[in-house]
C-alpha cells in the first residue's frame, strides 16, 4: 500500500495490544487502552475498521464499558466496521454487540492470521459501500438512468428514446421477454410532455381474446351479460397519457382492423355504443415476435407502425428507425388505410418523389401519412408488396 489504512486496536491488557500492534504493521496500528481514549483517536484518525475487547476498564470484567464504546462508536461514524474481541464462553455479549451493530466477533485466543482475514474482509466492504456512494452521488439523474447497460447499441437506443420522448411519434420495440421493453416504455412517457398524464400498459397476450376488446375500448352498459354498467376501457383511461400495448404480436386479428382505425384517427367507440369518441394518446408497443415472419404466415395482416404525420419509430438490435409502414404480404383486399399505404410505397416502387407518392397515397384513400426526410421501408419490401398488388 502506498498509504497503510488506519486500524484502532482498542485493548486494555498491555501485553495483547504490543502484540496485536506488531501483528497489523501492514496498516497503521493506532493503539489505546480504555474507551475515553478510543474516541479521542476515533476523531482523529477515522479508521475504517476497529478491534475492541469487550472487557474495558474502570470494570473490565463486564462488557458495559466495551458495549457502550461500541454504540458510541457506531453513532459517531456510522460506516466503521466494528469487531469485537471476547473470551471463548462469551457468546452472549458477542451476539449483543452483532445487535449493536458491530461487524463481526472474534473469541480468543488471538491469532493473528484468522483476524487478519476478518480486517480484510472489514476493509473490503467498507471500500465498496464508500465507492457505490461515491457512485450514486456522481450519477447524472434521468428516467432511463435505472437501465444499467454499457453495451452501445443499448446506450444508442436509450439515447434515442430519451430524443423522441418529446414526440408523439408511435413507438415499436422489439426485443426478447426480459430485455427492458416496459422500462423504455415508461422512459419515453415520463420524459414526454404527456408525463403529468397517466401510463397505462396492457399485455395483449395475458388477455382472453373474447375479454381483451372490451379491456381496450370500454363497454356500454347491456353491451353483453354481465355488462352492468358504463365502464371506459384502458385507451381511454390513458387520455392525455401514454398507452403501452405490451405483446401486441399476439392481437388477435380480429382486433387488428380496429386498434388500426384506433391507431389512424384516435377514435374509438366503445362495446354496444354508436358514439364515436376522440382520444389524445401516446402509443408505445412492444413484442417479442417476428413481425414479418408472422405477415408471412398470414397471422397478421398488415404490419403498420403508425399512420401518424410524424410516421414511426421502430427500435430493433441495429438501432432506432424512422418507419413509415411495413407492407402487407399477400393482399388479397385493399381498404382504404391499406390502400394509403400501398399507394405510397407502389408509388415509390414506380420510381415516383416522396412528396408525390405521398399524393398518389391519398388519392388512394386517406390523410396525410408522411413528412419530407421520412425514412421508408427497404426496398425489398416495397417489392415484395408491388408483386403482391400487381397479382389483385
Amino acid at each position: 500500500m502506498s498509504e497503510r489504512t488506519p486500524l484502532l486496536i482498542v485493548e486494555d491488557d498491555p501485553a495483547l495490544l504490543t502484540q496485536m500492534t506488531w501483528a497489523f504493521e501492514q496498516y497503521a496500528p493506532v493503539s489505546c487502552g480504555d474507551r475515553e481514549d478510543a474516541l479521542v483517536q476515533l476523531r482523529r484518525h477515522r479508521p475504517a475498521v476497529v478491534t475492541m475487547d469487550l472487557g474495558l476498564p474502570p470494570r473490565p470484567d463486564e462488557p458495559t464499558e466495551g458495549l457502550q464504546l461500541l454504540q458510541e462508536i457506531l453513532a459517531m461514524a456510522p460506516d466503521t466496521k466494528v469487531i469485537v474481541l471476547t473470551g471463548q464462553n462469551d457468546h452472549a455479549n458477542a451476539l449483543k454487540a452483532i445487535g449493536l451493530g458491530a461487524y463481526d466477533f472474534y473469541s480468543k485466543p488471538f491469532q493473528p492470521e484468522l483476524l487478519s482475514l476478518m480486517i480484510e474482509r472489514a476493509l473490503r466492504l467498507h471500500e465498496l459501500q464508500a465507492e457505490n456512494r461515491r457512485l450514486s452521488a456522481t450519477r447524472t439523474p434521468g428516467v432511463l438512468g435505472e437501465l444499467l447497460t454499457r453495451d452501445p447499441q443499448m446506450l444508442k437506443v436509450c439515447a434515442t428514446v430519451e430524443k423522441v420522448a418529446a414526440t408523439n411519434a408511435t413507438v415499436m420495440l422489439l426485443g426478447e421477454s426480459g430485455t427492458g421493453k416496459e422500462l423504455l416504455a415508461r422512459g419515453a412517457h415520463a420524459l414526454s410532455p404527456r408525463r403529468d398524464g397517466r401510463f397505462v400498459a396492457i399485455n395483449c397476450a395475458a388477455i382472453p381474446e373474447n375479454l381483451l376488446e372490451s379491456e381496450l375500448f370500454g363497454y356500454e352498459k347491456g353491451a353483453f351479460t354481465g355488462a352492468v354498467k358504463q365502464t371506459p376501457g384502458k385507451i381511454e383511461a390513458a387520455h392525455r397519457g401514454t398507452l403501452f400495448l405490451d405483446e401486441i404480436g399476439d392481437l388477435p386479428a380480429a382486433l387488428q382492423a380496429k386498434i388500426l382505425r384506433f391507431l389512424q384517427d384516435r377514435i374509438i367507440e366503445r362495446l354496444g355504443g354508436r358514439q364515436e369518441i376522440a382520444v389524445d394518446v401516446r402509443v408505445v408497443c412492444a413484442t417479442h415476435q417476428d413481425l414479418r415472419a408472422m405477415i408471412a404466415q398470414g397471422r397478421a395482416k398488415v404490419f403498420i407502425v403508425s399512420l401518424g404525420a410524424q410516421g414511426a419509430l421502430l427500435a430493433t438490435a441495429e438501432g432506432v428507425r424512422r418507419f413509415a409502414a411495413v407492407p402487407v404480404d399477400g393482399l388479397n383486399s385493399v381498404g382504404a388505410g391499406d390502400s394509403m399505404v400501398a399507394g405510397i410505397v407502389l408509388g415509390l416502387v414506380r420510381g415516383l418523389a416522396l412528396t408525390d407518392a405521398v399524393k398518389f397515397g391519398m388519392a388512394a384513400g386517406a390523410a396525410t401519412l408522411l413528412r419530407p426526410g421520412t425514412e421508408l421501408c427497404r426496398r425489398e419490401d416495397a417489392e415484395r408488396l408491388y408483386r403482391a398488388m400487381e397479382g389483385t
